[in-house]
C-alpha cells in the first residue's frame, strides 16, 4: 500500500488492517497525525514508512509485526518509541531521525538481526549498555543528539563500520572503543573530548576520522599514527599544534589531514 504526498490524508480508517497479505505500508508526507490500534494484525507487513506525517505516538501493537525488516518514523513529533521494541525481532533498519525522542529503547539489546540505527537530530541522552548485543549492527547514526557518554559494551559492536556521533555532549570515549574492528568512518565533531585512550589506535581499519571542535591536544596524536589504513583525517578548531600534525602527517603520508593549517608536509619542504 502505497499513499504519499497527500495532505489531505488525515486518518487512516480501521478497513486497513484487513489487508492480511499486505507486505509494505508506505503512508510518507501525508498529514496522519496519529495511527489507530490495529497495526499488530498485518502479520506480513516488511516494511513500514510513516515519515514526516507530525506523529506524536505509535501504536504500542506495531512491536508485534514479527515479520518487520525496516520501519521509518522519520520527521515526525515522536518524544518516545513504544515499549517492548525488542519484540521486533527480525527488525534490521530503524529510522527515526529528526524527531524527539529521549531515549533508544531499553531492550534495544533485543533486535538482535538489526543492522542499522539511524536516530540523529533527537534528544538521545544515553545509549543503553544492551546495544554490545547486537552482533549484527553495521552502522549507528546519533548525530545531533544529548549523549553525553559511550557505555563500555559498544566495544563488542565487531560489525560496526559506521559510527556517528558528531554533535553531541561526550567528554570521554570508554578504553572499548578499541574492540571496534571493522569500524571505518567515525565522526566525533562537535562534542566535549579533551583525548583519546591509547586504545584508539587499535582502529586499523578506520578510514574517516572526524574530530572538529574539540578540545584535543597533540598528546591525543600518539594512537592515531597507528591508523595506517586512515584516508580522511578532519581536525579544525582543535588545540592539535600544526607541529603535532605534520609529525602525524609523517606518519600517515596517505592520510589528508584538514587542520586549517593548509597542507602541511609541502609547507614544511619550503
Amino acid at each position: 500500500m502505497y499513499v504519499t504526498r497527500n495532505k489531505n490524508l488525515t486518518k487512516l480508517t480501521p478497513e486497513v488492517w484487513k489487508l492480511k497479505r499486505l507486505t509494505t505500508l508506505t503512508l510518507s508526507d501525508n498529514s496522519v497525525k496519529s495511527i489507530p490500534p490495529g497495526i499488530g494484525n498485518l502479520s506480513n507487513l516488511i516494511s513500514v514508512y510513516l515519515d514526516r506525517n507530525g506523529l506524536k505516538t505509535l501504536p504500542s501493537d506495531i512491536t508485534q509485526l514479527k515479520s518487520l525488516i525496516v520501519l521509518s518514523v522519520r520527521g515526525n513529533k515522536l518524544s518516545e518509541l513504544p515499549k517492548n521494541m525488542g519484540s521486533l525481532s527480525n527488525l534490521a533498519e530503524l529510522r527515526a531521525d529528526d524527531n524527539m525522542i529521549s531515549k533508544l529503547p531499553p531492550d534495544i539489546g533485543k533486535m538482535a538481526k538489526l543492522r542499522a540505527l539511524i536516530m540523529p537530530s533527537n534528544r538521545v541522552n544515553s545509549i543503553p549498555p544492551g546495544i554490545g548485543n547486537l552482533k549484527n549492527l553495521k552502522a549507528i547514526y546519533l548525530r545531533k543528539n544529548k549523549i553525553t557518554k559511550i557505555p563500555p559494551d559498544i566495544g563488542k559492536l565487531r560489525t560496526l563500520e559506521t559510527f556517528a556521533l558528531g554533535e553531541n555532549m561526550i567528554s570521554a570515549l570508554p578504553k572499548e572503543i578499541g574492540g571496534l574492528e571493522r569500524l571505518r568512518v567515525l565522526e566525533l565533531h562537535n562534542n566535549k573530548l579533551t583525548s583519546l585512550p591509547k586504545e584508539f589506535g587499535q582502529l586499523i581499519t578506520l578510514e574517516k576520522l572526524i574530530l572538529d571542535n574539540n578540545e584535543l591536544t597533540d598528546s591525543s596524536l600518539k594512537p592515531l599514527e597507528s591508523l595506517t589504513g586512515l584516508r580522511t583525517l578532519n581536525v579544525r578548531r582543535t588545540k592539535f599544534t600544526k607541529a603535532g600534525l605534520i609529525a602525524l602527517q609523517k606518519k600517515l603520508p596517505e592520510c589528508r589531514i584538514d587542520s586549517g593549517y593548509g597542507r602541511l608536509i609541502n609547507e614544511e619542504k619550503k
